[in-house]
């Protein structure tokens, strides 16, 4: 089980503030594959790595019950001391 509870994520950058989300509620169930799709810019990698806890939300809570979550980018940008596997 994850969940994204009313998550916004801003970024700071050239002294603006960049709201990457605004809100996000979703559920994803044990089991269930999904996909997100979105035109780039629109917070689909930031919605993963809010997820696998490599961010952390401006506000709003990111739950996640029991197990490992974990993603591939399309690219292969592994950090050089991590493995897929």
């Amino acid at each position: 089980m994850l969940k994204l509870v009313d998550v916004k994520k801003e970024y700071y950058a050239g002294g603006e503030t960049v709201h990457a989300l605004k809100g996000v509620s979703i559920n994803f169930r044990r089991n269930e594959f999904v996909s997100i799709l979105g035109a780039s810019g629109c917070g689909k990698t930031t919605i993963l790595s809010l997820a696998a806890g490599l961010l952390t939300p401006s506000s709003g809570e990111v739950l996640r019950g029991g197990g490992e979550f974990g993603y591939m980018l399309q690219r292969d940008a592994l950090f050089p001391w991590r493995t897929v596997e």
